[in-house]
């Protein structure tokens, strides 16, 4: 009996140790101070990737990654003739599409393309205005809803080709920080691969982070920072109007 209590006695001391040297790691990804003149809307809600490997090992990525011609998302709104307000919206909370936040029925008021899926609603479930509200990105163009999204998925394939990322993860609205959890010791590099657009030009973070106990981190920003590559690129402008005038 009194080994048995000296071996849980032992395991009780050895335990934490050991506990301690398998917890696995993680990194987390801070935004909001990219843009000091800016509020953290510029990097909510965007998504990054990580990869196996440090800069070095990444290279080539970053290479393809700096050869790429980025598109523009006013462009690709312009070209679907997006109307003035709807580019206001997205623009307001630096959104890629109208999945990025919820549709209120001002929004409805103001934004045409709201208002005619709005339409579209009660003229399918009868005068139940909160129905046509709930279902409004579903009663617009599948290609206006998700044709960006789709768009962008297309160029991070083409920029990817056979490397694939452990994780993926989007920051968060409030103060665009994000995890990869669960990792092992050791050097990976985490990116957004495609360009975060903040007043005309494509932003792109390839960083190197290291885990060895606990949380490693990645903070964005423009300045010169050894343990991140950054390519800012000028993207293409195209006339949307403006909101209520014509």
């Amino acid at each position: 009996m009194r080994r048995l209590g000296h071996l849980i006695l032992l395991i009780g001391l050895v335990s934490p140790l050991v506990y301690g040297q398998t917890q696995p790691g993680s990194i987390a990804v801070r935004g909001k101070n990219a843009f000091p003149d800016e509020k953290v809307r510029s990097v909510a809600r965007k998504r990054f990737y990580l990869f196996p490997g440090g800069l070095a090992e990444n290279k080539s990525l970053i290479d393809r990654i700096h050869a790429e011609t980025p598109q523009s998302r006013d462009c690709f709104y312009a070209g679907l003739k997006a109307s003035a307000c709807m580019m206001d919206w997205l623009r307001a909370q630096n959104c890629e599409s109208v999945f990025c936040r919820t549709v209120t029925q001002d929004d409805v008021g103001r934004v045409p393309e709201f208002k005619a899926a709005y339409d579209r609603g009660i003229s399918l479930y009868g005068p139940r205005p909160e129905l046509a509200l709930s279902w409004i990105i579903s009663n617009m163009s599948q290609t206006f809803a998700s044709g960006f999204y789709d768009s962008q998925m297309s160029h991070l394939a083409r920029l990817l080709g056979d490397q694939k990322p452990l994780q993926n993860m989007m920051t968060t609205t409030t103060v665009a920080d994000g995890y990869f959890p669960g990792l092992a010791a050791g050097k990976y590099t985490v990116s957004n691969v495609i360009p975060i657009e903040v007043k005309g030009k494509g932003y792109v973070w390839t960083c190197e982070a290291s885990v060895k106990t606990g949380q490693a981190a990645v903070n964005l920003k423009t300045s010169k920072d050894p343990t991140c590559d950054l390519s800012i690129k000028d993207l293409p402008q195209c006339n949307t109007g403006t909101c209520g005038k014509t």
